[in-house]
């Protein structure tokens, strides 16, 4: 069975699971919470919450590994947090939590993450670092872990476009990863660009990338990939919401 992912970009997260239960990860007044409902989710009852942690921004990313883990990455006082459980999460005991990414020297971590989760249970992440104080440029990191990922020495990061300040992230069923990068030119305009990478994936060099658009300003992506692998993204803007297939 292929494991289900999730990416957030910069608000609540959610899975499905394979008994079709609902998982959220979302910022409350207390803190960051985890929701969960295993069926007849429209009824308030059915939801079990917990907080997990304080926290500074409302963006999340959860993602539910194919041995049914549960990973997720918030920001709590300006660092990247990664937390994970394993049963029972709705009793906020059972997750296990680490700082994985402290802010840079030039700038701040960015309220946008992304995760999603490979076959073989690598932790593949999205995170964006600003660079200028108007919030347009920013610096986008692809970051990977295999094991023990609380500790910030087990992951490995490489900063993979130094102007787009968001993101999305998929992976095939071949182990490629494959990236949506936006970037902001002006109020309304901007690029959106798409990013594979087959193998080595810490070296920039291998990566290979196609512009999709030149004139628009993408506010929110989404990355999926059909059952014959193509990629197909979501893109709001200011006045619409674009599907895109690649042929």
């Amino acid at each position: 069975m292929a494991p289900i992912t999730a990416a957030g970009s910069g608000g609540a997260s959610a899975v499905v699971d394979p008994a079709g239960g609902i998982h959220a990860l979302y910022l409350a007044r207390d803190g960051v919470r985890y929701a969960a409902c295993p069926a007849v989710c429209t009824n308030a009852a059915n939801w079990q919450r917990a907080t997990l942690d304080s926290a500074n921004s409302p963006a999340t990313a959860l993602a539910l590994a194919g041995d049914g883990r549960l990973h997720a990455l918030y920001f709590r006082s300006g660092n990247l947090w990664y937390a994970t459980c394993a049963t029972a999460c709705g009793d906020s005991t059972n997750w296990q939590r680490g700082a994985i990414a402290p802010p840079p020297t030039c700038c701040h971590l960015n309220s946008w993450t992304a995760l999603a989760i490979g076959s073989d249970n690598r932790l593949h992440a999205l995170f964006s670092a600003t660079t200028d104080t108007s919030w347009r440029i920013s610096t986008l990191t692809y970051a990977t872990c295999t094991a023990s990922c609380t500790s910030a020495g087990n992951w490995r990061s490489l900063t993979v476009d130094s102007t787009a300040s968001l993101g999305a992230i998929a992976l095939g069923a071949d182990g490629a990863v494959h990236l949506m990068l936006g970037r902001t030119t002006g109020v309304f305009d901007g690029t959106i660009e798409y990013a594979r990478c087959d193998t080595a994936c810490l070296s920039l060099a291998a990566w290979t990338r196609t512009s999709v658009d030149s004139t628009k300003r993408a506010l929110s992506l989404t990355l999926a990939l059909t059952l014959t692998g193509k990629p197909m993204i979501g893109v709001a803007t200011f006045y619409d919401v674009y599907v895109a297939l690649m042929r």
